[in-house]
């Protein structure tokens, strides 16, 4: 007897599903939970396996949010953290076929941290994003070391970790602003581990978006 105003299918993997799979999916929640009409629907996927079949299935069965993590843009580093070859290429057909279907209602986030990585250049990598795709949403997260994470990339040594990681502490949060504000972004840096970074208009002749259900426009 219980409807349900939001439905939230992510973590990255179910996008590994075939689009017959998905749809098949999509159906059986539709079938077997009673789904408000209006619900919001969001899907995360993993940018190296999302194609534009899948991106058809979603919007067919009213997926209207689509985010993605980023984290770098370095082929490299991706590969070094089992991201496999994600560069900008991967990351600009994604949001060309979200756009081309009139999905525009994305967001995508960037990891603080990563070995192999700076702040200018994450920062970089953030701005090209911003000016080339617009997202509506940018989060940007600090990475938080596992023990494993820290003897694979920094030899065990958590010093080690932590040098690497105070230049992005220290620089990184005020350079944001100034980017945010050179690309028409606001900023929300509410202490922790996260930056948000959301569009304050949206682009000549898209259509307007949906408010989201955590209150931001």
């Amino acid at each position: 007897g219980m409807k349900w105003g939001a439905v939230y299918v992510g973590g990255g993997t179910p996008s590994t599903l075939p689009a017959k799979m998905l749809d098949r999916l999509f159906s059986l929640l539709s079938e077997h939970f009673d789904i408000a009409e209006d619900a919001e629907k969001s899907f995360e996927f993993d940018p190296l396996v999302m194609n534009s079949g899948r991106v058809e299935v979603l919007k067919a069965h009213g997926f209207a949010h689509l985010s993605f993590g980023i984290q770098s843009l370095d082929p490299q580093v991706n590969q070094a953290h089992n991201r496999g070859p994600q560069n900008r290429e991967t990351i600009t057909k994604r949001f060309n076929e979200l756009y081309s279907a009139g999905l525009h209602d994305v967001a995508c986030d960037f990891l603080l941290g990563l070995a192999g990585t700076t702040p200018q250049g994450i920062l970089s990598e953030i701005e090209w994003v911003l000016e080339q795709h617009q997202p509506r949403w940018v989060d940007v997260f600090q990475i938080s070391p596992t023990p494993e994470y820290v003897k694979l990339h920094f030899g065990g040594e958590l010093d080690r970790f932590w040098d690497h990681l105070a230049p992005f502490q220290d620089y990184v949060p005020e350079a944001i602003k100034i980017m945010a504000e050179r690309q028409g972004y606001t900023v929300n840096a509410g202490g922790g581990q996260r930056i948000t970074l959301h569009r304050n208009a949206l682009p000549k002749g898209w259509p307007s978006l949906p408010k989201r259900a955590h209150g931001y426009n």
